[in-house]
């Protein structure tokens, strides 16, 4: 149960392999940094000692190396054992490392540094050769939750949605969504998200009035949002990663599953599914705006194009409107959370000059929270245009735009 002591013990030693993988990967960016410049320049003996700070770190994640003396040996030999394995010559070791650091490693690439890195890092002395063979242990996946796994349980997942087993379906998903919370990239490849966008769309689009209602009270679209939510940065990094994937500005959404995530701001969603909704999109929309790559003047206006519709679709006068029974209060409810969202992942969207940002301000501020009824000149904010064109085709219009700009 997701609630119980052993579960939750179970993430808490899950979490420390994913922190300690991430502290190796800072390690090895910043040994690459190294390579910028000139031995014994002032620049290349700070970067060693940013190097050095952050293998510190590595090694305050793995077991303890001084096993006898006071502290001052204690601290004396792990430091000694650290200085020999950053100044190893064996690159191989470092590559090996770099590999299982990376939580999509497969078996093979488990087995083969679990083998080659008690041998190589011998030469370094028994003290850290058995520090690298203990780093290595802890750093890789184990046969529980890997890449491979996770890839099975989506797919299981969904053979128990075709089957009509609901209750199968909603377990395999709480399995994916604890790996992936943990773990963004074991969802990120292109097997295992395309399978969950594939299920993602089935839930949506199939069966009857009475099956899609079972499949809403199940949870399962919500499970499924929230996973792709958490997955989708990863999958963006993947694509921008991928070498041979020549043009890096393209979208990788698929135009039916964005017409699924509108639909859920929208039309027909919770407000926790919207929320989801706005930051899968954010994430495959306009891939370049995560940390690593900045927030260039072209980022920025792929945003604006990214979401533009959904921000016009989100401030139409007809849902930011207060209404007036409480059957309606939830889809009011729902648009606040895609904005709220739209708000966080795309701030800039909201500064442009149409004014459909400020709307949304002043609705929330003025309207919701202080009460105060909506006056004439909010929709002076839009265009003509803007207030009679039909809210439909704003979100179904949407995919068509994309393909064509393909």
């Amino acid at each position: 149960h997701i609630q119980s002591n052993a579960f939750k013990w179970m993430c808490q030693l899950l979490l420390q392999r994913a922190n300690l993988q991430r502290a190796v990967r800072n390690y090895m960016e910043a040994r690459a940094n190294l390579k910028k410049y000139s031995t014994n320049t002032e620049e290349a003996l700070k970067a060693d000692a940013d190097a050095m700070e952050c293998l510190e770190k590595v090694a305050a994640l793995t077991a303890p190396v001084g096993t006898s003396g006071s502290n001052n040996s204690n601290f004396s030999d792990v430091h000694g054992i650290l200085e020999k394995f950053h100044g190893a010559r064996d690159k191989h070791i470092f590559r090996i490392l770099a590999t299982i650091a990376n939580s999509t490693h497969s078996a093979s690439a488990r087995a083969r540094a679990f083998d080659e890195l008690p041998k190589r890092s011998k030469a370094l002395g028994d003290s850290t050769a058995a520090w690298v063979k203990t780093l290595a242990r802890r750093c890789a996946m184990g046969n529980f939750v890997n890449v491979e796994n996770v890839n099975h349980c989506i797919l299981l997942a969904q053979e128990c949605f075709h089957e009509d087993d609901l209750t199968s379906c909603k377990s395999f998903l709480t399995c994916i969504q604890m790996a992936v919370t943990i773990y963004p990239t074991l969802c990120g490849t292109d097997e295992g998200f395309g399978t969950l966008v594939e299920l993602f769309g089935e839930c949506r689009t199939g069966g009857s009035g009475k099956w899609k209602k079972e499949i809403e009270a199940s949870g399962i679209v919500t499970l499924l949002s929230s996973i792709l939510a958490v997955a989708a940065p990863a999958r963006a990094a993947h694509f921008l990663d991928d070498k041979t994937t020549m043009d890096k500005s393209k979208l990788i959404i698929d135009p039916d599953l964005q017409a699924q995530l509108m639909n859920l701001c929208t039309r027909d969603g919770t407000p926790q599914q919207a929320k989801f909704a706005v930051y899968t999109m954010a994430s495959l929309l306009n891939p370049t705006t995560s940390a690593r790559y900045g927030m260039e003047r072209s980022s920025i206006e792929k945003e604006h194009e990214a979401f533009d519709p959904l921000l016009k679709a989100l401030t139409s006068p007809t849902r930011l409107t207060l209404p007036s029974g409480s059957s309606e209060t939830s889809k009011v409810v729902c648009v606040l959370a895609a904005l709220a969202a739209l708000a966080d992942c795309a701030p800039s969207v909201f500064g442009k000059a149409s004014g459909r940002g400020t709307k949304a301000i002043r609705f929330a501020l003025e309207t919701v929270l202080l009460g105060r009824s909506s006056s004439g000149s909010d929709d002076d904010l839009l265009s003509e245009d803007d207030q009679s064109s039909d809210e439909e085709n704003d979100i179904q219009g949407t995919p068509t735009a994309i393909k064509s700009r393909r």
